[in-house]
């Protein structure tokens, strides 16, 4: 008896330790469904507050002050396992805009411009 449930609690954390998830975060009403290649969906619907409709919300980026594109220079990780980081450089020292940080295996990173602010 003891073996059977030992072997039925090993293959319901087995299962669950396997199962994969997507989530989707936004102010729709009822139930979001993700995108079925999104790891992440972020979704928004228009919304009325205080008598005014607004048409939804935006993604705020976080805001970091980068001294030197070719420093990867946020607090903790590995710059290696960064690769895709998206950030809004807002600081005086680098061209403010948002900059997704690059680095080929061996090589240096570097953070790159994809959109300026100026």
């Amino acid at each position: 008896m003891k073996r059977t449930i030992f072997l039925g609690l090993a293959l319901i954390v087995l299962s669950a330790a396997s199962a994969e998830a997507q989530v989707a975060i936004g102010n729709s009403p009822g139930e979001l469904t993700p995108h079925a290649g999104a790891i992440l969906d972020v979704q928004s619907a228009p919304y009325t507050a205080g008598g005014t409709t607004y048409q939804g919300k935006g993604l705020l980026l976080p805001k970091v002050q980068l001294t030197d594109v070719n420093t990867f220079g946020l607090t903790g990780g590995d710059e290696d396992e960064a690769v895709g980081m998206i950030i809004y450089q807002d600081g005086d020292a680098v061209d403010k805009g948002i900059y997704l940080w690059t680095k080929e295996s061996g090589q240096a990173g570097e953070w790159k411009l994809i959109a300026s602010v100026e």
